[in-house]
């Protein structure tokens, strides 16, 4: 029974439920993100033990293993896990002048990380019994699977979001023609809408290329100097004065 509750959970965490779930990507200059993702899930408070969730707050709160946290009284679990650019988002900057710009391409959401995580939370906590079967990823681009669970979440009424938080001011977000809404460099997608589109997440970024235009300042400042001890170091002409008579 509990391997079927534990089954039920992870891919209700995956996207196929009637609770709020959000991702937060929190994007740096060098690639390297952290996506944060936090799922109410009190539906599923009485299909688990009375203390369950005091016990997952007890397990995150003592283990370096998780980055976790729990919610007890609101059972909100949110569990953050770290990245690099590969399979899931590509991240390239183009350093021009005066502006760098950083575009962010996401083509698939880990719900697969995340799905490890909780079954270990759970296992942990004696809710569970490791899975046999594994939860994939979420590809945005597998517009097939994705048409079907779009119908499904509509009629559950799920609410899914993924946020993005680039390092500087953002200039825009689409998937497809589903824009995100934009807040300065923060950017909030609707998932349901974007699997419903099909298409890889892209925001774009920009901000100031000061080491550019240092290089550029240092280097005409380099030159006057130049220029003017070239002018000083000439040998001045000798003035010859006439004798008058």
């Amino acid at each position: 029974m509990k391997r079927a509750i534990l089954a039920l959970l992870i891919l209700s965490m995956v996207v196929f439920s009637s609770f709020d779930q959000t991702y937060t990507q929190k994007m740096s200059r060098n690639g390297e993100s952290t996506i944060e993702k936090t799922a109410d899930m009190s539906i599923f408070a009485g299909q688990l033990s009375e203390n369950a969730f005091k016990k997952m707050d007890e397990y995150c709160r003592g283990t370096l293993d998780v980055e976790c946290k729990v919610d007890v009284e609101k059972k909100v679990v949110t569990i953050t896990e770290k990245f690099s650019p590969n399979f899931y988002y590509r991240l390239t900057g183009d350093y021009g002048i005066p502006y760098t710009t950083y575009t962010l391409t996401i083509d698939r959401v880990p719900t697969d990380k995340f799905s490890e995580t909780l079954e270990k939370i759970l296992v942990a906590i004696g809710e569970g019994t490791t899975t046999s079967q594994p939860i994939p990823p979420l590809d945005l681009l597998d517009k097939t699977n994705n048409q079907a669970n779009v119908e499904t979440l509509r009629i559950l009424g799920v609410s899914l979001d993924y946020v993005v938080e680039m390092p500087s001011q953002i200039d825009s977000a689409a998937a497809g023609k589903v824009p995100g809404i934009i807040e300065g460099n923060t950017v909030r997608f609707n998932m349901v809408d974007v699997l419903g589109e099909s298409e890889p997440m892209i925001v774009t970024s920009r901000e100031m290329n000061y080491g550019y235009l240092v290089a550029i300042l240092g280097a005409v400042v380099l030159i006057a100097l130049a220029y003017m001890f070239m002018v000083s170091s000439r040998p001045r002409a000798s003035k010859k004065g006439t004798i008058k008579k």
